[in-house]
């Protein structure tokens, strides 16, 4: 971050009490860069996908957990079209199709939202930036992607073993 820092006891005084040995400094932004917001912040969206595991009943409580599989961050651009999307998260799992169900902010892994188009997706980001608006840190999207098989492989391995 650009800025120079200056260091005087008159500025401490609001401090509190300070020994010598403390250092105090204050920042003070170059005008140039007192308003760019640093690089790529608010333009990306972190999910944490899940893949290769279920979703079971805990059994002390009930209450649904993930297990088993992996998990990954993946960090994308806002920007990013929906096709694309699919075409990271396949990548990232190593199957042909991927179907993307996600946990709202507000909601438990009982009530998984399936996104699969650019207006679900939009929705969900939405959800998550109103959930966010009051931390520091936005939240992460909690993604699940399952396998889901292409509609052609299905009727194309049907028809070979009714010959």
């Amino acid at each position: 971050m650009a800025g120079s820092w200056s260091s005087s006891s008159s500025r401490t005084s609001s401090l509190g009490s300070l020994g010598y040995d403390d250092v105090v400094f204050v920042m003070k932004p170059d005008s140039c860069a007192a308003t760019a917001p640093a690089a790529g912040e608010g333009n990306s969206v972190k999910f944490l996908c899940s893949y290769g595991g279920r979703i079971l009943p805990r059994h002390s409580d009930g209450a649904l957990r993930y297990v088993g599989g992996n998990n990954r961050v993946l960090s994308l651009d806002r920007s990013l079209q929906f096709y694309e999307l699919q075409r990271k998260l396949r990548d990232m799992c190593g199957w042909e199709a991927v179907s993307l169900r996600c946990q709202l902010p507000t909601e438990d892994l009982d009530a998984l939202v399936s996104v699969t188009s650019k207006d679900d997706l939009s929705n969900l980001l939405e959800e998550y930036d109103a959930a966010s608006r009051d931390r520091l840190q936005p939240l992460k999207v909690r993604a699940f992607l399952f396998p889901r098989s292409t509609p052609g492989r299905t009727s194309a391995s049907s028809t070979t073993t009714t010959r």
